[in-house]
């Protein structure tokens, strides 16, 4: 098991974003920012899709606009700001449960300071040390947390790891649109998001 690199520990949660309900504040999931020159002025928020919809995973009542808060400067408070959700930039299926929210990258850097930025990729090649960071229901949405799950199997475009952590599917719930970053002690990278959870007699998956 590798320990994590301090500043690459900073790096994660500077990319985490907790994502709320505009209309009653409620906390409504996670997700990660993206940052590369190819954005030019623009910077991605990437979560799962179902955490855009009212209703969830029945894909039907999409929210209009989200709150994004926002790791400031001093890494401690956070800072929300309004997004509207573009319906051309989300899934409305739980095979392909992902979405994009674009933001103006000045928007982004005058909370957060310099984005980093990080590479993604679609291999996870021979690491299976695998970080995830997100505002689980444990905590009402109010802190983050970790979690360090081990490789299972793909299934398509999709992958499974089973949780170490003792969370419930109540308590995960919140872990939706999470970045799954790889950790090779000296790098980290973007693999995927975290979408589904389930709690079977083998572990949880």
């Amino acid at each position: 098991f590798l320990v994590m690199d301090k500043e690459l520990d900073k790096i994660i949660s500077k990319l985490t974003v907790r994502l709320k309900d505009v209309t009653d504040n409620r906390y409504i999931g996670t997700g990660v920012i993206y940052c590369s020159d190819e954005l030019k002025e623009k910077v991605y928020i990437i979560t799962a899709s179902h955490c855009l919809f009212i209703d969830g995973d029945d894909f039907q009542q999409q929210r209009e606009e989200v709150f994004v808060d926002i790791l400031q400067k001093d890494l401690i408070d956070y800072q929300s700001i309004k997004v509207a959700v573009n319906p051309d930039l989300l899934f409305k299926d739980k095979k392909k449960d992902i979405a994009i929210l674009s933001i103006d990258k000045k928007e982004i850097e005058n909370i957060l300071g310099e984005t980093p930025k990080i590479k993604v990729v679609k291999e996870k090649s021979i690491y299976k040390n695998f970080i995830v960071k997100g505002f689980p229901q444990a905590t009402f949405g109010e802190e983050i947390a970790v979690l360090y799950p081990d490789w299972l199997q793909t299934i398509d475009t999709r992958f499974q790891l089973q949780l170490k952590e003792d969370y419930t599917a109540y308590n995960t719930k919140g872990f939706s649109g999470s970045g799954v970053f790889i950790n090779t002690e000296k790098d980290i990278f973007l693999y995927g998001i975290f979408t589904r959870f389930r709690a079977e007699e083998k572990g949880k998956v």
